[in-house]
């Protein structure tokens, strides 16, 4: 799944289980959970966004590596909570079997 503000990437998010629910507007991933952006990469076990709050919640042996104005942040827990401006996420291509 890629998450997007208007046409650019934010962040693409790889799992074993995706469930997107409209329209509550909520993505749940699980297993395996691995976040990836232009300024943020990242693994948990479960990852949630809710279009509601515009929140980023990540739990489960959450690590979070983040580059912000030239420095370098690394969070780790078991649960992690980011606010987000506004997101448009996009499924994945269908795959050719």
């Amino acid at each position: 799944m890629e998450a997007r503000i208007g046409n650019d990437v934010q962040f693409t998010v790889l799992c074993d289980h995706l469930n997107m629910q409209t329209p509550t507007g909520q993505v749940h991933a699980a297993g395996n959970v691995s976040v990836s952006g232009p300024s943020v990469e990242g693994i948990c076990e479960q990852l949630a966004l809710a279009w509601d709050d515009d929140r980023l919640n990540l739990a489960g042996n959450v690590r979070l590596k983040c580059k912000q104005d030239g420095q370098d942040l690394e969070l780790a827990g078991e649960q992690l909570s980011v606010k987000l401006a506004v997101v448009e996420t996009v499924p994945p291509p269908a795959r050719d079997e």
